[in-house]
């Protein structure tokens, strides 16, 4: 299996939605060929560059927009009929410093770039098609899991890793588990079990923000 999709159509995106103070959302118009069309800014995560890190540089990048906050919203999944690209978009609501955007001159992909209203974007050819989800203008929050990185080769970090904990996101908040091995966890935590390579694994989950 080509895990990693190499010289492969495969291409994972990072967009923001955007709102302004009148709930309008921001959105840039790119040329394909003789057709113009609108997306959510954002763009492609580079090898190695995390989701939210890839969407920060974007905005600044092509609108001057610096991002104060992201909380991701949906993953949204679009292949080309046949198979030859394949898009994977991460949307996560931003909140930005200044909502006025900049246009870079060197970036020639963006033709234009507006806030609009749900009535506008009804009608204009939004790619990939996630219009019904921005008109529902309900957008809540789902789990954002940030994980360290573990070797099977390297137990003893394995086992370590619980000093750490693995981070998750929810919204505002964040959450870290930490792993306890054969032990139950304090009552006033909130704490979970599951079987890990035959063996029962304690959990506790804690808020930090």
């Amino acid at each position: 299996m080509d895990f990693f999709f190499k010289n492969k159509g495969m291409r994972v995106r990072v967009a923001a939605l955007i709102e302004n103070s009148r709930n309008e959302i921001l959105l840039i118009q790119q040329k394909k060929k003789n057709s113009y069309y609108w997306l959510l800014p954002g763009g492609g995560i580079e090898f190695g560059e995390g989701a939210e890190d890839a969407l920060k540089r974007e905005l600044k990048e092509e609108l001057s927009l610096e991002m104060k906050s992201a909380s991701f919203l949906l993953l949204n999944e679009s292949i080309e009929p046949g198979g030859k690209r394949h898009l994977i978009q991460l949307v996560f609501s931003v909140n930005v410093k200044k909502e006025v955007p900049e246009l870079n001159l060197n970036e020639r992909a963006i033709t234009g770039f507006g806030y609009f209203s749900p009535a506008a974007i009804r009608e204009m050819d939004l790619r990939p098609d996630i219009k019904f989800f921005l008109l529902e203008g309900d957008f809540k929050s789902a789990p954002f899991i940030k994980s360290t990185w573990v070797s099977e080769k390297n137990e003893s970090y394995r086992n370590n890793s619980s000093e750490y904990g693995t981070q998750i996101r929810s919204g505002s908040s964040s959450f870290r588990f930490f792993r306890f091995v054969g032990r139950d966890c304090e009552t006033s935590r909130d704490h979970f079990r599951f079987f890990n390579h035959g063996k029962i694994d304690s959990f506790y989950l804690l808020q930090i923000s």
